[in-house]
């Protein structure tokens, strides 16, 4: 500890001795074998070597505008899939999910109900919840067998199963909002700027 104090002083002293100031640079990192990649590839290489007047400008160009539309293309198709995704999967799920715990709670509950929601289906809750007077756990066996399923496949039903995939999906969206900030800060912040695309390289 005391060495490692001794030479950071001593860096110090000769860095003020001889008017030196030291820079740190921001590390070089690659770039993600993806269309993301691609786009940022194709924008700097090819606009520098067409400030060089290198190879054929329409070739270049073109390669720009090709990386440019494959990235907007993909955008496109994802958040379409997204959409579709809740109007056909997702929607019908909650619907159907909404219809099975309605069904429990009204059983469980032996009728005792307050309907909470009316559309798009009716959405009845037990009166007192489950320490209250009414809920009677015993009553789950009157429910028919795909009932009873239906109402352990919601997913709160199994909540350390639940949170364990939200954990995981938790993770994978940090990550990739890390790596989208450190490309932020070594493309947009770090990088010095220059008159020409000519010195980009």
């Amino acid at each position: 500890g005391d060495s490692d104090g001794t030479e950071s002083d001593t860096l110090d002293d000769v860095e003020q001795g001889l008017g030196l100031e030291l820079e740190l640079e921001w590390p070089n990192t690659q770039l993600d074998p993806d269309l993301f990649g691609l786009s940022i590839c194709s924008l700097v290489r090819d606009f520098h070597l067409l400030s060089r007047k290198k190879g054929d400008p329409m070739n270049r160009y073109s390669r720009v505008c090709a990386s440019l539309y494959l990235l907007i293309f993909c955008l496109v198709i994802q958040l379409f899939l997204l959409a579709e995704v809740k109007k056909f999967v997702s929607a019908k799920a909650v619907h159907d999910i909404r219809i099975a715990y309605d069904t429990f709670e009204h059983t469980m509950y032996g009728g005792h109900t307050t309907v909470v929601r009316t559309a798009p289906v009716i959405e009845r809750r037990g009166i007192g919840g489950m320490w209250g007077p009414y809920f009677n756990e015993s009553a789950f066996s009157e429910l028919p067998t795909e009932e009873q399923a239906a109402a352990c496949r919601i997913p709160l039903s199994r909540p350390f199963f639940f949170w364990v995939v939200l954990y995981i999906w938790s993770l994978v969206c940090i990550i990739e909002i890390r790596k989208t900030k450190d490309l932020f800060l070594s493309l947009v912040v770090n990088t010095e700027t220059c008159q020409s695309m000519v010195n980009s390289l």
